[in-house]
This record gives C-alpha cells, sequence and structure tokens, in this order.
C-alpha cells in the first residue's frame, strides 16, 4: 500500500505545475507590457489558456485542506490565518508597492504612494489571491458553522457565486472563487480516490484541450466548465507525473510556492528590465530566463532567510510550507491506515 506521502505526492505535484503557470503568465504578460512581444500573437493566446483556471486551481487546492480550520475555534482560526495568509500580504505588498514606486520610471505599472496607502483595501498586483483568499476562508468557515455540512456549504457557495451581478466588487470577487474552495472540501474525503481515477496523461490532455479551446472559441457559460476542466485536467496530469522522474521537481516547486508566489515578479521583471538596459530584446531569452529568475529567486532568497536566522521572511509560520492552508500533512485528509486499498 502506497505511503501517505506518496498518495500525497500529487498535490504537491499540482501546486508546483500550477505555481509555474503563475510565473509564466506573470512573465508573458510583462512582455507583452513592455512591447518586446506582439500583440495578438501567440503569447496572448497563451495567456488566454493559463488564465482561463490557474488561480481557481488554487483555490481549489487550498479547499482540500478546510476541514480542520474550519472545526477550530475563530480566535484559533483567525490567528492561524493572520500568520499565514495577512502577515506575508501586508509584508510583500507593501515591498513591492515601494519598489515600484522607486523604480517608477522602469517598470510597466508606476506605484505612487497613494497605492501604498491602499493596501488594506486595494489589493495591489497577484497579491490579490492572497487578500480574496483570506475573505474566502472566512466565508467559508462561517458558512461551515451555520450549516454544518460540507455540501451544503458548497451548495451556499453556488447561490453566493450566481449572485455575484448584485454585489459590491469585493465581495463578488470573494463569492466568485468560493466555490472551488468549498467543493474541493466537500471533495476532501475522497480526493486521493479522485486523483487515482484521474491518473491516465490521456484524461489530463484532453482536459487541458478543452480548456484551450472552449476559452479561446467561446465565451459566456463555457468560460466556467473550462475553469473546471481545467482543474480536474491538472489534477490528472498531476497525479500522472507524480509517478515520473519528474515528479519530484515538481513537487520541490509546489513547497516552495508561497515564496516564489509573493517574490516572483520581483525576479521576472527585475530580470526583463536588466535585459533591456543591455540591449538584448530577444523574446525567447528574455520569456524562458525571467520564468526562471521567477522560480528560483525567491527559492534562493527563502534558503538566504533560513540560513541568516531570519524564518519570517514569507510567514510566521514555524515552517514555510506551501501556500497558506495548504500545508501537506497538517491538514490534508489521511487516507484509513486499516484499509487494505491501494
Amino acid at each position: 500500500m502506497p505511503s501517505d506521502r506518496q498518495r500525497l505526492l500529487w498535490v504537491d505535484v499540482a501546486k508546483g505545475w500550477g505555481i509555474i503557470l503563475v510565473v509564466l503568465g506573470h512573465t508573458e504578460r510583462g512582455l507583452i507590457n513592455a512591447g518586446l512581444a506582439p500583440q495578438g500573437g501567440w503569447l496572448e493566446s497563451m495567456d488566454a489558456w493559463v488564465y482561463a483556471f490557474h488561480m481557481p486551481l488554487f483555490f481549489f487546492f487550498s479547499g482540500l485542506f478546510a476541514s480542520r480550520g474550519a472545526a477550530a475555534p475563530w480566535r484559533k482560526f483567525l490567528n492561524s490565518r493572520a500568520r499565514t495568509i495577512v502577515y506575508p500580504y501586508l509584508v510583500w505588498a507593501t515591498a513591492m508597492t515601494a519598489v515600484q514606486i522607486v523604480f517608477s520610471g522602469s517598470t510597466n505599472s508606476p506605484a505612487t504612494m497613494h497605492d501604498l496607502a491602499s493596501i488594506p483595501y486595494d489589493p495591489p498586483m497577484q497579491f490579490w489571491f492572497l487578500y480574496i483568499l483570506f475573505l474566502v476562508v472566512c466565508l467559508h468557515k462561517l458558512l461551515q458553522t451555520v450549516t454544518k455540512s460540507p455540501l451544503w456549504v458548497f451548495a451556499a457557495s453556488l447561490v453566493l457565486f450566481a449572485s455575484t451581478p448584485l454585489m459590491p466588487a469585493l465581495l463578488a470577487r470573494t463569492a466568485n472563487y468560493l466555490p472551488y474552495f468549498a467543493g474541493a472540501a466537500f471533495l476532501a474525503p475522497h480526493c486521493h480516490r479522485l486523483a487515482r481515477m484521474a491518473q491516465p496523461l490521456l484524461i489530463g490532455l484532453a482536459a487541458m484541450a478543452f480548456v484551450l479551446l472552449t476559452f479561446i472559441y467561446s465565451q459566456g457559460s463555457l468560460r466556467l466548465l473550462a475553469t473546471v476542466a481545467g482543474i480536474l485536467g491538472s489534477v490528472a496530469l498531476s497525479s500522472a507525473a507524480a509517478r515520473t522522474q519528474l515528479g519530484p521537481v515538481l513537487a520541490f516547486l509546489g513547497r516552495a510556492s508561497l515564496a516564489i508566489f509573493v517574490a516572483h515578479t520581483l525576479a521576472s521583471a527585475g530580470f526583463r528590465i536588466v535585459l533591456m538596459k543591455l540591449g538584448v530584446e530577444h523574446l525567447w531569452l528574455q520569456l524562458i530566463g525571467g520564468i526562471a529568475a521567477g522560480l528560483f529567486f525567491p527559492i534562493a532568497l527563502e534558503w538566504a532567510a533560513e540560513k541568516l536566522g531570519f524564518r519570517h521572511l514569507f510567514t510566521l509560520q514555524h515552517r514555510l510550507g506551501a501556500f497558506p492552508s495548504t500545508q501537506l500533512g497538517s491538514n490534508c485528509p489521511r487516507p484509513n491506515p486499516t484499509s487494505s486499498k491501494p
């Protein structure tokens, strides 16, 4: 019978796959905005595909680990989420906005002191994810407290999702991502079985192709189908990749996903700006180099911080792990140790 760690490896792999998509998306958008890639080219088609599902994917994986947090008292719950979500949001949103202010003459999106002052209520750049994730986990816990049933919470999340046109912008954005989180929380006891069922690589490739076709060539309600297909395709691909030599590499990136998420734009944008200053505008060099810088600079930064004894660069938790609420081995539903099923 596979060990718990083997059963959970595909989740790390999926987060590694997801964080690569995050860095890819921000890198290619930076190149387009800087005029290094043509408008309407293949990068924009890739952009449409990536943004069809990659952030809902992270809300989904955060939801897989929601059960323990939902059962905790409110004070303990809020303290934990403040350490793992609010803290990195405030630290890194402030730091990155300050960098944009200092280098406003070189960046694609210059920032002002007003942007810095508005961080508590208007999340900048990619940090909207941490802001909305905090609201999502709090709303999910509130619904769980009222209904006592993951199924009813998921049903309520769908009602809220359908009501987003009637909501203020911030609440609408929260309700827009709640179903992915709540749906994963409902499916969490069966996540290992679902991953095993989704293992065949062919299923993953077919689902990802469906995302590409539906998102580029259709609009409206099919966007939601494309997002769901992208999540299922990612689960399938990750489950298959976990059994290959690529699995440990992706899992390594997945375990460093929080550090990569908050710090990758500093490296990828910096790489682009330095090369442009040197007169190097080759698209593929900019793209591949920017992705590599965005993935590995934050890992090096985390390693250096650990060596220097500063363990609170990314979170107030004792150990960094991956995205908030997704530390493997703490909240993930465990398989029954007495079961004889693989």
